[in-house]
């Protein structure tokens, strides 16, 4: 019987978060620039807007912690999506007000964005890991990660930095739909526990 939790709907509950992070940051720049200006706060919008941010982390929690216990090994990718996860709910919550972090953060740092879209760059980079001997697969983390290297360019139009979480969430969207079909057409395999189909093949590897 085929398991209910596995590798791939962890993946499909990646792509349900950074769609609800696309439409939750798409909701608030047309709720600041509706109401940004004018002072008037409107409960009914930010209700709307923070229910749909909140079910995308919990989404990506689940999608994240499914996949550190259920692939094999791979623990410097696991540490960078647990602490991935943690650095975007500081950020979210210090934009928008949920958190008073102090004079150390301002949401339009231009070294904050920066360090972001490495740091985002680099944990993308350590997917690699899931199967490194498949080209198409390595391809398609590169271009993801290639794509949260461009949030750096929310700096040249003074953008804060939901911009640069935004374009991590575009990029993580194709990086999973991308998984998706590999998955489907048995290009990429990834050893999770219980399949021991993979699992020689694994062990003879670099990363073991």
């Amino acid at each position: 019987m085929k398991k209910i939790f596995n590798f791939k709907n962890c993946i499909i509950m990646g792509i349900y978060s950074n769609i609800m992070f696309i439409l939750f940051i798409i909701i608030c720049l047309f709720y600041y620039d509706i109401y940004g200006n004018s002072g008037i706060a409107s409960t009914p919008f930010e209700i709307i807007a923070f229910t749909v941010e909140t079910l995308g982390f919990i989404l990506m929690a689940i999608s994240i912690f499914g996949i550190i216990l259920i692939v094999r090994q791979r623990m410097i990718m696991k540490i960078l999506m647990a602490i991935y996860l943690v650095v975007e709910v500081v950020i979210m919550f210090a934009d928008f007000g949920f958190l008073s972090p102090g004079n150390w953060y301002n949401g339009y740092s231009k070294v904050l964005i920066i360090l972001h879209a490495i740091f985002s760059a680099t944990v993308c980079l350590s997917y690699m890991s899931l199967d490194y001997k498949k080209i198409p697969f390595q391809i398609i983390v590169g271009i993801a990660s290639c794509i949260m290297l461009a949030g750096m360019f929310c700096i040249i139009f003074n953008i804060r930095i939901y911009a640069s979480v935004l374009t991590n969430s575009v990029a993580y969207l194709f990086l999973y739909v991308a998984m998706i079909i590999q998955l489907n057409l048995e290009i990429l395999q990834v050893d999770c526990y219980g399949d021991k189909a993979n699992v020689v093949e694994y062990k003879s590897s670099f990363f073991d």
